[in-house]
């Protein structure tokens, strides 16, 4: 009489159907030709019988086990069974195909019965562990953090103001450093030229709007605008009463309100009456430009200054952004970097640095600072 077959191993049932299925699944990926997957399936399925195949991917299921897909040992038994991984003719590599079929192998042998719960304990115990390890690295954190505070106790609180002092001061020291004269054997900040004292102004190609020249001047007021301008044109018609067509808005009593509408526009809006006027005056001969200087309490090279074309800073302050353009080594950087240093000195309030400012810039300070506010400008 012939002896019953063993009952099989439901687990090794449990583990071929997942297999199976995730086989399946990773060629049904890979194509969707009949044919190809008939072969592909026949390579397959001989190279996972292989001993050294199943030891390899079945112990990959336990999630506290550190194992790793030995991918060369894997194309060695491929290789064994009488094909060549380059041979697949497929897109993907062999361990791109690998990968895929542990990751189907997985998803499947979770969904049967037999490995649900030994695989939601191994979870649990790796789960654990790593719980474990959190806490003991969270006590070694907390441990460190106290060390830090002992560490900076005698620190606290920290005088942020004083920080902040040295940081702009150290940074006003470095962007008053000239690189063209820098001795590398000596120190930069004692020994050498200072840029503010060789900065050289650039020049611009905009003129002044009459607002902006009376601002120059320090008149600030439509009142004293209009005694300033009056005087002017006064001299200017005295000069040539045949020229220029804005003294007739002086004769018809409206010149006045004109200088009035000066403080309702920005500073340098151009008017057509303003720029006549200051052309007017830039055409005066030497002994007429010194009256005039003369009548307003001022120097010549006062006036001078006041109709001069604007500064990089008025030109920075009245459009935002401006495009500084040159040759290299023209000192587009220079303004910057120089700039920055102005105020470092004022955000520091070091009344050293303060006085080592040239007269113009200690003169424009207020100019910059409504520009920029506080903030330095970026370094590069």
């Amino acid at each position: 009489m012939r002896a019953p077959d063993p009952e099989p191993d439901p687990a090794k049932a449990a583990l071929e159907r997942a297999m199976a299925t995730a086989l399946a699944a990773t060629l049904a990926w890979l194509t969707d030709d009949p044919d190809q997957i008939r072969h592909l399936t026949g390579l397959f399925e001989a190279w996972l019988r292989r001993e050294a195949v199943t030891d390899a991917l079945y112990p990959l299921l336990d999630p506290s086990n550190d194992a790793t897909i030995d991918l060369e040992a894997l194309t060695a038994e491929f290789s064994a069974a009488g094909w060549s991984a380059a041979d697949l003719g497929q897109a993907k590599s062999f361990g791109e195909i690998v990968a895929h079929l542990v990751e189907q192998f997985a998803r499947f042998a979770e969904k049967e019965a037999i490995f649900q719960e030994p695989i939601k304990i191994a979870y649990l115990r790796l789960l654990a562990g790593r719980l474990r390890d959190l806490v003991e690295t969270g006590q070694r954190t907390a441990e460190s953090l106290e060390a830090i505070q002992k560490l900076l106790a005698p620190y606290y609180p920290l005088d942020l103001d004083r920080i902040e002092r040295a940081y702009l001061q150290g940074l006003y020291q470095a962007c008053n450093e000239l690189p063209l004269a820098r001795d590398e054997r000596a120190d930069p900040a004692n020994q050498g030229p200072r840029l503010q004292r060789v900065y050289v102004t650039l020049a611009l190609d905009g003129e002044p709007t009459l607002q902006r020249v009376l601002r120059r001047l320090r008149v600030d007021h439509p009142a004293d605008a209009e005694r300033v301008t009056a005087t002017i044109q006064q001299l200017l018609q005295k000069a040539n009463p045949e020229a220029p067509s804005f003294l007739a808005t002086l004769r018809s009593g409206r010149w006045g309100a004109f200088v009035r509408s000066l403080w309702e526009r920005k500073i340098d809006d151009p008017d057509e009456q303003g720029t006549a006027l200051l052309a007017a005056i830039r055409r005066l001969e030497k002994e007429q430009f010194t009256a005039l200087a003369k009548a307003l309490h001022l120097s010549s090279d006062d006036l001078q200054d006041a109709l001069a074309n604007l500064t990089p800073l008025e030109a920075l302050s009245e459009y935002g952004q401006i495009v500084i353009l040159g040759d290299p080594g023209s000192g587009k950087s220079t303004l910057t970097q120089r700039l920055a240093a102005v105020l470092a000195a004022v955000g520091s309030e070091d009344q050293t640095l303060l006085q080592d400012l040239s007269t113009y810039e200690q003169r424009e300070i207020d100019t910059i600072l409504h520009t920029f506010g506080r903030r330095l400008l970026p370094m590069r």
